[in-house]
């Protein structure tokens, strides 16, 4: 990507080049609450930076609805079937949603984590 786009960071828009060549589908927020986990977690190339409001302001976008990725449905299910018939992926998928759900538990519970 040339220089002049990559000023202000990776961010691009509608209106540059690169969404003529590819899309890509990067949900950086799920819910308030994944954001807690998220945040408390870190920042990954940041670790001394914290994601608080700036950063759930910034990629806390519901601005437009892009459902080009539904194509992709039939494939994604055959897939995830796939991995959950397997009994390691499906274990260890079933151990970390379990995690996550008892981390937000927790953070939520905490009067000055908000």
């Amino acid at each position: 990507m040339p220089e002049k786009y990559r000023a202000d960071g990776w961010r691009t828009h509608k209106d540059c080049w690169g969404y003529k060549l590819v899309t890509l589908n990067h949900y950086a927020m799920l819910s308030i609450e994944s954001f807690l986990v998220k945040r408390d977690r870190g920042r990954t190339n940041h670790v001394n930076r914290d994601q608080g409001v700036e950063y759930w302001n910034l990629h806390n976008r519901n601005d437009e609805d892009d459902t080009t990725i539904y194509i992709q449905l039939p494939k994604a299910r055959e897939e995830l079937e796939s991995l959950i018939a397997n009994q390691v992926p499906s274990r260890l998928h079933h151990a970390a949603v379990d995690w996550h759900q008892a981390r937000k538990t927790s953070l939520i519970a905490l009067d000055d984590y908000l």
